[in-house]
Protein backbone atom coordinates (compact mmCIF):
# COMPACT_ATOMS: atom_id res chain seq x y z
CA UNK A 1 0.00 0.00 0.00
CA UNK A 2 1.33 3.86 -0.72
CA UNK A 3 0.45 6.32 1.60
CA UNK A 4 1.98 9.74 0.91
CA UNK A 5 1.33 12.70 3.02
CA UNK A 6 0.82 16.22 1.68
CA UNK A 7 3.96 17.78 3.78
CA UNK A 8 5.97 14.89 4.90
CA UNK A 9 6.45 12.56 1.72
CA UNK A 10 6.25 8.65 2.31
CA UNK A 11 4.88 7.32 5.29
CA UNK A 12 4.68 3.86 7.17
CA UNK A 13 2.14 2.41 9.21
CA UNK A 14 2.96 0.36 12.69
CA UNK A 15 1.10 -0.42 15.06
CA UNK A 16 -1.54 1.58 14.44
CA UNK A 17 -0.18 4.37 14.13
CA UNK A 18 1.23 6.27 10.81
CA UNK A 19 5.34 7.25 10.82
CA UNK A 20 7.75 9.82 8.88
CA UNK A 21 9.53 7.30 6.78
CA UNK A 22 12.85 8.90 7.49
CA UNK A 23 15.03 5.69 7.56
CA UNK A 24 13.24 2.50 6.56
CA UNK A 25 15.72 0.43 8.16
CA UNK A 26 15.74 2.24 11.55
CA UNK A 27 12.49 3.68 12.82
CA UNK A 28 13.78 4.37 16.34
CA UNK A 29 13.40 8.25 15.55
CA UNK A 30 10.30 8.65 14.34
CA UNK A 31 7.24 9.67 15.77
CA UNK A 32 3.31 9.36 14.73
CA UNK A 33 2.06 11.55 12.59
CA UNK A 34 -1.54 12.74 12.04
CA UNK A 35 -3.48 10.97 9.01
CA UNK A 36 -4.79 14.31 7.77
CA UNK A 37 -3.22 15.05 3.91
CA UNK A 38 -2.25 11.13 3.73
CA UNK A 39 -3.54 9.14 0.57
CA UNK A 40 -3.69 5.93 0.32
CA UNK A 41 -3.74 3.73 -3.22
CA UNK A 42 -3.88 0.32 -3.00
CA UNK A 43 -2.84 -2.36 -5.08
CA UNK A 44 0.87 -1.09 -5.81
CA UNK A 45 3.63 -3.18 -3.74
CA UNK A 46 5.90 -0.34 -3.58
CA UNK A 47 5.30 2.69 -2.76
CA UNK A 48 4.88 5.34 -5.35
CA UNK A 49 3.62 9.04 -5.81
CA UNK A 50 0.22 9.74 -7.02
CA UNK A 51 -1.18 12.73 -8.88
CA UNK A 52 -4.73 14.34 -7.32
CA UNK A 53 -6.95 16.87 -7.35
CA UNK A 54 -7.93 18.71 -4.44
CA UNK A 55 -6.05 16.42 -2.31
CA UNK A 56 -8.67 13.24 -3.05
CA UNK A 57 -8.74 10.24 -5.15
CA UNK A 58 -10.59 10.17 -6.93
CA UNK A 59 -10.93 13.76 -6.99
CA UNK A 60 -13.88 15.61 -6.58
CA UNK A 61 -16.98 14.30 -8.44
CA UNK A 62 -18.68 17.50 -10.55
CA UNK A 63 -22.29 17.66 -10.06
CA UNK A 64 -24.30 20.09 -12.49
CA UNK A 65 -27.67 20.19 -14.75
CA UNK A 66 -28.03 20.18 -18.53
CA UNK A 67 -27.87 23.54 -20.22
CA UNK A 68 -25.68 25.04 -17.81
CA UNK A 69 -22.03 26.63 -18.70
CA UNK A 70 -18.97 24.39 -16.53
CA UNK A 71 -16.38 26.80 -15.22
CA UNK A 72 -13.35 24.92 -13.56
CA UNK A 73 -10.55 26.42 -12.28
CA UNK A 74 -7.85 24.15 -13.00
CA UNK A 75 -3.91 25.18 -10.78
CA UNK A 76 -0.95 23.08 -11.91
CA UNK A 77 0.79 22.92 -8.43
CA UNK A 78 2.76 19.82 -9.76
CA UNK A 79 6.97 21.19 -9.94
CA UNK A 80 8.37 19.65 -12.64
CA UNK A 81 4.97 18.20 -14.78
CA UNK A 82 2.45 20.02 -17.31
CA UNK A 83 -1.23 19.13 -17.28
CA UNK A 84 -4.42 19.21 -19.54
CA UNK A 85 -7.72 18.08 -18.57
CA UNK A 86 -9.78 16.26 -20.89
CA UNK A 87 -13.58 15.70 -20.93
CA UNK A 88 -14.37 12.54 -21.89
CA UNK A 89 -17.52 12.39 -23.82
CA UNK A 90 -18.36 16.12 -23.32
CA UNK A 91 -19.56 17.46 -26.49
CA UNK A 92 -17.03 20.62 -27.30
CA UNK A 93 -19.86 22.39 -29.35
CA UNK A 94 -17.95 25.74 -29.87
CA UNK A 95 -15.18 25.19 -27.50
CA UNK A 96 -13.04 22.75 -28.85
CA UNK A 97 -10.20 24.66 -27.41
CA UNK A 98 -11.48 23.28 -23.80
CA UNK A 99 -11.31 19.30 -24.81
CA UNK A 100 -7.92 19.41 -22.63
CA UNK A 101 -6.07 17.54 -25.20
CA UNK A 102 -2.55 18.91 -24.96
CA UNK A 103 -0.65 20.26 -28.07
CA UNK A 104 -3.74 19.64 -30.30
CA UNK A 105 -6.53 21.62 -28.65
CA UNK A 106 -4.70 23.56 -25.83
CA UNK A 107 -0.92 24.06 -24.48
CA UNK A 108 -0.79 22.23 -21.42
CA UNK A 109 -0.66 23.99 -17.74
CA UNK A 110 2.76 24.98 -17.07
CA UNK A 111 3.79 24.13 -13.64
CA UNK A 112 2.06 27.08 -10.83
CA UNK A 113 0.37 28.24 -13.89
CA UNK A 114 -3.30 27.90 -13.79
CA UNK A 115 -6.67 27.19 -16.75
CA UNK A 116 -10.36 28.00 -16.69
CA UNK A 117 -12.26 25.72 -18.66
CA UNK A 118 -15.14 26.56 -19.63
CA UNK A 119 -18.04 24.75 -21.95
CA UNK A 120 -22.00 24.41 -21.96
CA UNK A 121 -23.40 20.97 -20.93
CA UNK A 122 -25.54 19.97 -23.89
CA UNK A 123 -26.26 16.20 -22.85
CA UNK A 124 -26.73 15.14 -19.65
CA UNK A 125 -25.55 11.55 -18.33
CA UNK A 126 -22.54 10.02 -16.17
CA UNK A 127 -18.95 11.20 -17.76
CA UNK A 128 -15.69 11.62 -15.65
CA UNK A 129 -12.38 14.21 -16.75
CA UNK A 130 -8.94 12.88 -16.18
CA UNK A 131 -5.62 14.13 -17.36
CA UNK A 132 -4.48 13.60 -21.21
CA UNK A 133 -0.76 13.84 -19.87
CA UNK A 134 1.16 11.17 -19.87
CA UNK A 135 0.39 8.31 -17.23
CA UNK A 136 -1.37 11.23 -14.89
CA UNK A 137 -5.23 9.24 -15.03
CA UNK A 138 -3.02 6.14 -13.64
CA UNK A 139 -1.32 8.20 -11.46
CA UNK A 140 -4.59 9.26 -9.88
CA UNK A 141 -5.74 12.56 -11.68
CA UNK A 142 -9.16 11.40 -12.58
CA UNK A 143 -13.24 11.89 -11.71
CA UNK A 144 -16.39 12.02 -11.96
CA UNK A 145 -18.46 14.29 -14.12
CA UNK A 146 -22.56 13.81 -13.75
CA UNK A 147 -24.64 15.90 -15.95
CA UNK A 148 -28.30 16.15 -14.63
CA UNK A 149 -31.40 16.44 -16.88
CA UNK A 150 -33.09 19.47 -16.53
CA UNK A 151 -36.86 18.04 -16.04
CA UNK A 152 -35.84 14.98 -13.93
CA UNK A 153 -36.18 14.44 -10.32
CA UNK A 154 -32.98 13.49 -8.50
CA UNK A 155 -34.11 10.28 -8.00
CA UNK A 156 -36.74 9.60 -10.87
CA UNK A 157 -34.37 7.21 -12.68
CA UNK A 158 -33.70 4.90 -9.91
CA UNK A 159 -37.41 5.30 -8.94
CA UNK A 160 -39.23 4.27 -11.97
CA UNK A 161 -41.62 1.23 -11.82
CA UNK A 162 -40.44 -1.48 -14.03
CA UNK A 163 -43.12 -3.98 -15.71
CA UNK A 164 -46.04 -5.93 -13.59
CA UNK A 165 -44.69 -2.77 -10.76
CA UNK A 166 -47.21 0.11 -9.54
CA UNK A 167 -45.64 3.56 -9.33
Amino acid sequence: MTMIDDVLGAVYPSNGSLYELRDKNNDNDSRPISTDGVITADGWTIPRLVIVANRTMPGPTIIATKGQRLKVKVINKLRAETVAIHWHGITQKGTPYMDGVPFITQCPILPGNFFTYGFDLLESGTYFYHSHIAVQQADGLFGALIIQDTNEGRYSRFCAAGPGMES
